[in-house]
């Protein structure tokens, strides 16, 4: 069993990042190429990954659903979760293509482990561990080298890029940590629906995805 539940870990592993690097070049092409309105590109993928992944855990899963949506103690948790965590994450990342591109927003996300390290060390009030600094020296090393190529000088991404690439690398790394109890009382598929879900309902009275004007900017 232990085998087995390594190799599917090890399947996710490397599958996530595939479908999430797959899901940058798509908004980009959407955003640059076909003019779609970032905000309303954000209400359908919110609205409709909610609603999708809201049915299938009522399918597979309903009885820690129900009890999540039970629990108004968490409800204070929840909403933190859903604004600052998955919404916050999904925004900022498109903002960082549509200002940048693909590769680099999807490269600066990827920084989110160094704000994890940084958010622990931060909140345990320890002194980092030695793998911890050299992890975070690579990783920012790594990033200037690509945003600069080496000068202090030139920048090779717009200074908007680099300042939402890097705080959805932060956001993402809080909605990593923060819902670490919810995730464990009740597993990770309730919590991520009913915040995507609840994330696209709010946001389509701000721009409702049936609005005539996808391209209007």
């Amino acid at each position: 069993m232990m085998e087995k539940n390594k190799k599917l870990g090890l399947f996710y592993g490397v599958l996530g990042p595939f479908l999430w690097g797959t899901n940058g070049v798509v908004t980009q092409y959407l955003l640059k190429v076909v003019d779609i309105n970032v905000n309303w590109l954000l209400s359908v993928r919110l609205l409709f990954a909610g609603t999708a992944l809201i049915l299938y855990v009522f399918l597979t899963d309903r009885k820690n659903l129900f009890r999540l949506l039970a629990n108004k103690q968490v409800y204070f948790q929840m909403i933190i979760f859903i604004i600052f965590g998955d919404f916050l994450s999904q925004y900022t990342y498109i903002i960082a293509i549509a200002k940048s591109n693909a590769a680099l927003a999807t490269i600066l996300t990827s920084l989110n482990p160094v704000f994890v390290i940084f958010f622990y060390v931060f909140l345990q009030k320890r002194v980092p561990q030695r793998i911890d600094v050299i992890s975070v020296f690579v990783a920012l090393l790594g990033t200037f080298l690509l945003v600069t190529h080496g000068s202090f000088n030139h920048l090779e991404i717009s200074p908007a890029g680099l300042f939402w690439g890097l705080l959805a690398a932060a956001v993402y790394a809080f909605g990593t940590i923060y819902p670490i109890g919810l995730i464990g009382e009740y597993g990770p598929l309730p919590v991520t629906a009913i915040s995507l879900f609840v994330s696209g309902i709010a946001f389509n009275f701000y721009r409702p995805f049936l609005s005539r004007c996808q391209r209007c900017h």
